[in-house]
């Protein structure tokens, strides 16, 4: 446990970026000639068509089979030319996002060193970090050489093209559930946390830069415009000059839990990861103590920060809900389907996972309709009965676009069940379910590209809206305030707390 004050804007931005602990990557400067034949590229689509027909459970979730076989025709006659590997790599991320699927990519962390190093590895990154506010792209933190780009600054074109049309032109590669763009333009900000990030993935792709700098249009606040020219420069180099500018940034999922008390009325969990296979510290005696400490000094006033959090360990979600939950509710479960019992002994050699049941499911599935489902899955309401040393007081918990995963689950949960305020910005992911649970990991033999496929489709019904979870009290941050380094959603919280000492029964507040 940490004490600290109130996080800063900037604490919370890199909170966003750090969802998991990052390899490391090689970062050299290179300029790949290699030219993959369409021939080889022809013999990976066919693998990669087989390979996601047969397995993914969501493939028709947002695609009709007429517009899923016209994705896969386009993708085969971009690839039948023959490609680089980068291009490649392009053609394979806009095919793999038309799925509409969150967890189905190309994945930037599990790509060989060389794919790495000939797709990510260059000097061709943006010396700054950004948020996106109304498709605006304002600096976070400036790591030009000459410090040219204060905090607040937007850039308003890139190498004479308008920030808009770039933004836009990039979310065809992002994945994300359904029509929910709000988790696709979150995606596109850029904090320089880690090694790999979407905008510094695909921009250098799409974008593609000319010599050693980059020539931006600027404005700030007082409205004039300015040219400036600034240098490229690699993941390492920007970080390392953020580093020394502004202090260092979390590296590892541990730093990114954190509980203080505010003052006698107010404690605030930072919770910016559920993968707790990346963490060395014990999360539950952290989760523990936290508790405790609220019942102790009887602090009436809880704010939960999950932005940022994409999910991970959904025993995360469990303790953390019971930890809310002072009455018995009924959680009814998602329908769950998979594609598939046994895969193609084809395919064996080309898809890789940590678990060799999932290979060969045997009895544990049955047949249903669309594919298969667990045996023995209960489809009833399950009882979730009251924690008896369950927090007391008031929660608000301060949600955004990264939540979609086990933290969009968790979300519904809470305010299906009025376990807790939810307050900031619609979450990720999709009311109607998502794909995820287990992964087989499909390596195209001659491009090298991995890509991951999702096993366990969960279903909540068709009569969900399209789109993600949309919090009780809904808060955008404005421009003014990350000009001037607020943080809206938290200061928004401030104020309901401060409403609720007025008039407690508020029916804008839950629990």
């Amino acid at each position: 446990m940490k004490a600290r004050g109130y996080p800063t804007l900037a604490g919370v931005a890199v909170w966003i970026a750090l969802a998991t602990p990052f390899p490391a990557v090689a970062q050299e400067d290179s300029d790949p000639t290699d030219v993959i034949s369409g021939q080889l590229l022809l013999e990976d689509f066919g693998i990669l068509e087989r390979a996601y027909r047969e397995l993914h459970p969501g493939l028709y979730r947002y695609n009709t089979p007429v517009e899923l076989a016209s994705h896969f025709e386009i993708l085969r006659t971009e690839l039948e030319p023959g490609l680089s590997t980068a291009d490649a790599y392009l053609a394979f991320s806009r095919l793999l996002a038309k799925l509409r699927c969150g967890h189905t990519y190309a994945n930037f962390f599990n790509q060989s060193e060389e794919v790495q190093t000939a797709v990510f590895g260059r000097r061709d990154k943006l010396p700054f970090t950004f948020r996106i506010v109304a498709q605006r792209m304002i600096v976070t933190a400036d790591a030009s050489v000459d410090q040219v780009l204060a905090p607040g600054t937007e850039v308003l074109f890139i190498d004479g093209v308008p920030v808009h049309e770039i933004l836009r032109g990039l979310l065809p590669y992002v994945a994300a559930d359904g029509s929910n763009d709000g988790k696709r333009w979150d995606e596109l900000q850029l904090t320089g946390v880690g090694d790999f990030e979407y905008f510094d993935v695909f921009f250098p792709l799409v974008y593609a830069p000319t010599g050693e700098h980059f020539s931006l249009e600027i404005t700030d606040a007082t409205g004039p415009r300015s040219s400036v020219s600034v240098s490229r420069v690699t993941r390492p180099e920007r970080r390392e000059r953020l580093a020394a500018r502004y202090g260092p940034r979390p590296n590892s999922v541990d730093e990114l839990w954190e509980f203080v008390v505010w003052d006698s009325e107010v404690a605030y969990l930072k919770i910016g990861s559920f993968v707790t296979w990346r963490m060395e510290m014990d999360w539950r005696a952290f989760l523990r103590d936290a508790f405790d400490t609220l019942r102790e000094q009887d602090i009436p006033n809880l704010v939960l920060d999950l932005r940022g959090n994409a999910g991970g360990d959904d025993a995360v979600r469990h303790t953390l809900r019971s930890f809310l939950q002072k009455r018995d509710i009924d959680v009814k479960p998602e329908r769950q389907l998979l594609r598939y019992r046994i895969v193609p002994p084809d395919l064996r050699p080309h898809v890789d996972t940590w678990e060799d049941g999932f290979v060969d499911r045997g009895d544990r599935v049955v047949a249903v309709e669309g594919g298969y489902t667990f045996r023995g899955l209960s489809t009833s309401a399950q009882r979730r009965p009251a924690r008896p040393d369950a927090y007391g007081g008031r929660t608000f918990v301060v949600v955004g676009p990264a939540n979609s995963s086990s933290t969009l689950t968790l979300a519904s949960t809470i305010q299906t069940h009025g376990l807790a305020t939810l307050v900031g910005r619609e979450t990720g992911g999709n009311q109607r379910g998502i794909n995820g649970g287990q992964y087989f990991f499909l390596r195209l033999p001659n491009s090298g590209i991995e890509m991951d496929i999702p096993l366990i489709g969960y279903f909540a019904g068709e009569d969900k809206p399209d789109r993600g979870i949309e919090p009780d009290v809904l808060v955008e941050p404005s421009l003014a305030d990350i000009r001037a380094g607020i943080d809206t959603e938290l200061e928004a919280v401030k104020r309901l707390i401060a409403q609720t000492r007025m008039d407690p029964s508020d029916s804008h507040l839950r629990n």
